[in-house]
């Protein structure tokens, strides 16, 4: 596998975490280019919970916040959020966040047509958050089936809103 099968499990858990917690961090850098290009508008609120997410000392109050209400975050607060968690080692967290992340990035993209198109649409960097964030993820929570079982109850329970003042965080053509 990934780590080799001959590691005991908490060590597999320990290396997943270390080697790609730098890919996370360098992922975190990335997105918030991406977050101040043009295309990208992200709420007042969002983006002071974005920068409390990505600031060290305030990444668990950020995800505690998320976790109170994520059906009414965006597609990029989310995948965010899943990151820290999986940082925070709170895997079922992790996992939750980001399958949510995904969903929200599709209702979004029906709800909420992005302006930009090919490779101007936001779907590119939700696709690149979700192959970078989900390298790291998904091997983990697959490893442990009761933690994905879990998993599963709580994404088939969550339904995303859109409250008259969402915005999901990109200019898009009709509400």
């Amino acid at each position: 596998g990934l780590l080799g099968s001959s590691l005991p499990e908490g060590i597999k858990y320990t290396v997943l975490f270390g080697a790609n917690f730098m890919r996370l961090c360098l992922l975190a850098i990335g997105l918030l280019a991406v977050l101040a290009t043009p295309g990208f508008s992200q709420s007042r609120g969002e983006m002071e919970l974005y920068e409390k997410l990505t600031a060290s000392p305030q990444a668990a109050l950020g995800l505690e916040t998320v976790l109170k209400q994520p059906s009414g975050y965006s597609a990029t607060i989310l995948f965010v959020s899943s990151g820290v968690a999986f940082k925070e080692k709170r895997l079922e967290d992790s996992a939750f966040l980001f399958y949510t992340a995904q969903l929200r990035a599709r209702f979004d993209q029906q709800c909420f047509p992005p302006k930009g198109q090919g490779g101007d649409s936001p779907q590119v960097a939700y696709g690149a958050l979700a192959h970078e964030f989900g390298s790291a993820i998904n091997p983990a929570v697959m490893a442990q089936p009761k933690v994905f079982e879990k998993v599963m109850v709580r994404v088939k329970k969550w339904t995303p809103k859109a409250s008259a003042d969402y915005d999901p965080g990109y200019e898009f053509t009709e509400r």
